[in-house]
């Protein structure tokens, strides 16, 4: 039975034949082209090191703030690419640390300007010298992701936690 197919192959189906090899010719074309496109792909992820953000210099308003009190903070930002990512507003220092928020990042390439936080400070908070600062974590690609290579740190602005007895 196997040597009559293998027959009927050979002889009979001279179309059948030509077009298994065009397909098979033009199947590891395509395979050969993804491959190709992947790694370049990987490559240019690999050697993509361009930041995302840049922070400038703050300030904050009231320089001297007791715990659960509010503020405000400005701070200078330059938005470099149009990455996904995650903010972490932070509140560290003598007065412990402490996490205020965290967010998706919202801003758009080509940002360049203040931003204003306002801001309640937690009752947890102890007296002395703190700082606000922002985190960001952005991923461009894959690569970032994984390796965390878009994490920014804002200069910390300084302010001074009050005990409730001054």
């Amino acid at each position: 039975m196997v040597s009559k197919m293998m027959n009927w192959w050979l002889h009979t189906c001279v179309f059948c034949q030509i077009m298994h090899r065009v397909m098979s010719a033009l199947f590891s074309l395509f395979i050969i082209g993804l491959s190709v496109y992947g790694s370049y792909q990987i490559i240019d992820w690999w050697r993509d090191d361009s930041p995302a953000v840049e922070f400038g210099l703050g300030d904050i308003t009231p320089l001297e703030i007791r715990p659960g009190e509010r503020m405000i903070a400005h701070l200078n930002i330059v938005k470099l690419r149009d990455c996904d990512g995650e903010i972490r507003r932070v509140v560290s220092g003598e007065c412990g640390y402490h996490v205020i928020s965290e967010v998706k990042s919202s801003l758009v390439q080509g940002f360049n300007g203040q931003l204003t936080y306002a801001l309640q400070l937690p009752f947890e908070v102890i007296p002395g010298q703190c700082a606000f600062h922002v985190y960001a974590r952005y991923w461009c690609n894959p690569f970032d992701l994984i390796l965390n290579r878009q994490v920014f740190e804002s200069p910390g602005i300084p302010f001074r936690v009050k005990g409730w007895t001054e």
